[in-house]
């Protein structure tokens, strides 16, 4: 399903229930403002995108999506020019540049390169960009997720999720990425997931969820992590929680800031 497609579909999903978390107003605006200006695509956001392409979908669909950009010196007439004709020129593919096209090549190469991520990412058995939708049998509330990857090995049938870090926030080390799983909540990603989809019937039992790490910085490395029982306990608990505060807000149509009450604030740690 095409990502606008996706967007369209009206349930919750993972990443709006995280804001929801942080501040049921930022969901109301992102999610239900009519008056919201469309958001531009961040270099981020599509280094993200076409990092999943080319690791899940393949060369293929990668190259029918995304092209390397030329070599132009848009500060000339001449060159602004060229670049012109040069867009006129790639039709519905999004242009990448340079850099950004091979940092995403090795990325790619780290990932397809291990083994174990390897059957993970693109083995037999498996599908990518998987939607899943369902209802969730305690709330009543539709739900909805995007799997990178379902795949089925030696019988027991696993969720993969790809993610890529930076070795400024610790990287793909066991204790720098358990750090960035509490800080983005991927725990509450974890069991919202697998919830999901076993809720749905379409694959049977989850085995368990598994993240495939690699690094932006050279050499790239590659981690592979499998979800332990606290951790998947303290994400369904804590996204229940926001699931079933998330279902006040949406019967009685109010969206609070932080100023329903007036709070006593403290200096952090660190600055004392």
């Amino acid at each position: 399903m095409p990502d606008p497609d996706y967007r369209a579909l009206q349930a919750v999903n993972y990443s709006g229930l995280k804001l929801f978390a942080e501040c049921p107003l930022y969901y109301w605006d992102r999610y239900l403002n009519p008056d919201r200006e469309p958001e531009p695509r961040t270099p981020a956001l599509v280094i993200g995108s076409a990092t999943h392409c080319r690791i899940l979908e393949g060369l293929e669909e990668y190259a029918a999506r995304y092209i390397r950009e030329g070599v132009f010196d848009k500060r000339t007439k001449a060159g602004k020019e060229a670049h012109a004709q040069w867009l006129q020129n790639v039709g519905d593919r999004e242009p990448l540049p340079a850099d950004e096209w091979d940092l995403i090549e090795k990325l790619a190469a780290s990932v397809l390169g291990s083994p174990n991520a390897s059957a993970l990412v693109e083995g037999p058995n498996g599908y990518s960009e998987e939607v899943c939708q369902a209802i969730d049998p305690e709330t009543g509330m539709l739900l909805k997720c995007k799997v990178d990857r379902i795949q089925t090995i030696g019988g027991k049938t696993y969720v993969v999720d790809l993610k890529t870090c930076s070795r400024r926030y610790g990287g793909a080390s066991p204790n720098g990425f358990g750090k960035s799983v509490a800080n983005f909540k991927y725990h509450w990603q974890a069991a919202f997931y697998t919830d999901l989809l076993n809720a749905s019937g379409d694959w049977g039992p989850i085995e368990n969820f598994i993240f495939v790490c690699v690094e932006k910085e050279a050499p790239h490395a590659v981690a592979i992590y499998e979800c332990d029982d606290q951790l998947m306990e303290a994400g369904r608990r804590q996204y229940r929680e926001a699931l079933h505060r998330f279902g006040e807000c949406q019967d009685k149509n109010s969206w609070p800031g932080f100023d329903s009450s007036i709070t006593s604030l403290s200096l952090p740690r660190w600055a004392l």
